[in-house]
């Protein structure tokens, strides 16, 4: 029963790193793509970290770089969503922009229409 126990701990030791690893990687993944369209020197320099940390938890299986790989997966997160809101507001700005401009040029249509009479 006791070493029942004793695996099953050990068990959820090693899942837990290995869990933090994919997450890091599916984070990294979205970073990168947003990196090939943006760039945002705050999100470069914290994918590195991230990616250094990665790296070393592979080159290093006997030390624990879970809890270094959470703070840079949070920062990295905190960046992906600075960039995607900030996509989102200057979507809004283009979009309100050209309404704008549709609305001058109706304007302005129905200002000639007016006057021509």
């Amino acid at each position: 029963m006791e070493s029942d126990l004793l695996l099953a701990s050990r068990m959820v030791e090693i899942a837990e790193p290995v869990g933090e690893l994919v997450r890091a990687l599916g984070v990294l993944a979205v970073a990168r793509t947003i990196m090939s369209y943006n760039d945002d020197q705050d999100l470069i320099e914290k994918v590195a970290v991230l990616q250094e940390y990665v790296e070393r938890s592979r080159m290093f299986p006997d030390r624990d770089y879970t809890v270094v790989i959470r703070k840079a997966i949070s920062e990295v997160v905190g960046e992906i969503q600075w960039a995607l809101k900030s996509e989102l507001i200057m979507s809004d700005v283009e979009r309100n922009r050209r309404d704008l401009l549709e609305t001058s040029r109706t304007y302005t249509a129905n200002q000639g229409i007016l006057f021509a009479d």
